[in-house]
């Protein structure tokens, strides 16, 4: 496995590894400023990440698109910038742990590449077939969030949790809650709720 610390990339520019496959690399202290992953238009031909490692590493307005990612391990994430966090649209997971303090992550189902966003069921249905075929996708268990993480569209029941710390509401449970007719106040909860329910992987 390659090992490099302390280096900086800077968008795709320098970018050190091959523009569909990152694999066998550990990186530890490094930092990553305006870097995306290729997006692709064709489903069969996706950037494709596979055991790497992420030690204590940083980023400023990166993110991932129309990613698969398999045995991953990230210990230590931090988000620069104001307002900052790490964005991941349409990728699916396997086997990816995150440890340690990590900042705001953000997941969503469809990709940013303004030509893909017509796509987004497309993609949609492409994980929904991969996760079929994963035991676990994440596990979040030693992971300590600066700010809760948005972790849209991955299927709940292949997630690792804490249960003592890390609560997993069914869409079951959140359209319960929301015919409840609860006295909701100036809550936030029942839009986080309907963005849960119209989550087409939700558990």
């Amino acid at each position: 496995m390659k090992r490099i610390v302390g280096k900086t990339f800077k968008s795709k520019t320098n970018w050190p590894f091959g523009p569909w496959h990152f694999s066998e690399v550990e990186l530890e202290n490094c930092h990553f400023d305006n870097c995306m992953s290729f997006a692709s238009w064709l489903l069969r031909r996706r950037f494709h990440a596979r055991n790497v490692r992420l030690l204590n590493c940083s980023q400023f307005s990166s993110g991932l698109d129309a990613a698969i990612l398999e045995d991953i391990v990230v210990d230590g994430w931090q988000n620069r910038g104001r307002n900052g966090y790490f964005r991941a649209w349409a990728c699916a997971f396997r086997h990816v742990t995150l440890r340690g303090r990590i900042g705001y992550i953000k997941f969503r189902d469809g990709p940013e590449k303004a030509g893909l966003m017509q796509r987004t069921m497309d993609w949609t249905n492409a994980n929904r077939a991969y996760y079929a075929t994963v035991d676990w996708a994440l596990d979040i268990r030693e992971a300590r969030f600066t700010s809760s993480p948005e972790l849209h569209f991955i299927p709940g029941s292949l997630i690792r949790r804490d249960p003592e710390t890390q609560v997993l509401v069914t869409k079951k449970q959140a359209t319960a809650a929301l015919g409840a007719g609860l006295a909701w106040g100036e809550s936030a909860v029942p839009v986080v709720l309907q963005w849960f329910v119209e989550d087409v992987n939700a558990g």
